[in-house]
């Protein structure tokens, strides 16, 4: 790939389809389920500030349930959309409080 990204993973009809592992120049890694070129399904994201998050993904776009971990270990599960949480879910911070909602 051109531009710093570096993938491995399969191809199909010369676009990122099915399982593969993408690094980005900002230093974000991704590693699940593309289609068409595009992260859909499950799968994995490292970001670039440390936080990670687990779970759905669709059209490119954090989407359905999943966890984010915060690089400072606090824990949220439950529902996104647009690459926000949104919906029900439960936040648990790292010295033990937890949120419902």
């Amino acid at each position: 790939m051109s531009n710093g990204y570096q993938y491995d993973g399969e191809f199909h009809k010369n676009l990122i389809h099915g399982k593969g592992n993408l690094r980005e120049p900002n230093g974000e890694v991704y590693d699940g389920y593309f289609s068409n070129g595009k992260k859909e399904g499950k799968g994995w994201i490292l970001f670039n500030n440390g936080n990670i998050y687990e779970g759905n993904f669709k059209n490119n776009q954090i989407e359905g349930k999943g966890k984010l971990i915060f690089k400072n270990g606090d824990v949220y599960e439950g529902d996104f959309k647009d690459n926000k949480l949104e919906g029900v879910g439960l936040l648990k911070t790292f010295d033990g409080d937890k949120y419902e909602g």
